[in-house]
């Protein structure tokens, strides 16, 4: 019996160390993963922050990019208007310059007739 007892003892000591030491390193499992999700909050925070502000400056491009579209809309629409007013403008010179050309011809033809009276007087 007091062998038993001695062995009861011997095997609940070794029980209690082993629980002990199972003990001690979950509670250092605990510390490290206790660390390791701190660490992870200031990473997702961090990196909430960041998406954020990505995302802000993001939509900010999307405005810009849609802002600039309207405006370069309008520039191509100025521009076709300025091409067509410069091609009816050129139309009208070259009119104007054919009407010069045609009276230039009949003063010089009047100018010839003059001349030409003045002579057989």
């Amino acid at each position: 019996m007091e062998n038993d007892r001695r062995e009861l003892e011997q095997t609940q000591s070794r029980n209690v160390r082993d629980m002990q030491k199972r003990l001690s390193e979950l509670e250092e499992t605990t510390k490290e993963l206790t660390s390791l999700k701190y660490r992870n909050e200031i990473t997702i925070n961090e990196l909430s922050s960041k998406l954020q502000t990505l995302t802000e400056e993001y939509q900010q491009s999307k405005d810009e990019i849609v802002k600039y579209r309207k405006t370069n809309t309008t520039l191509e629409n100025d521009i076709h208007q300025y091409e067509k007013t410069v091609n009816h403008l050129r139309t009208k010179i070259a009119l104007v310059e054919q009407e010069v050309k045609s009276k230039q011809e009949v003063i010089q033809q009047t100018n010839d007739r003059i001349a030409s009276e003045q002579e057989s007087k």
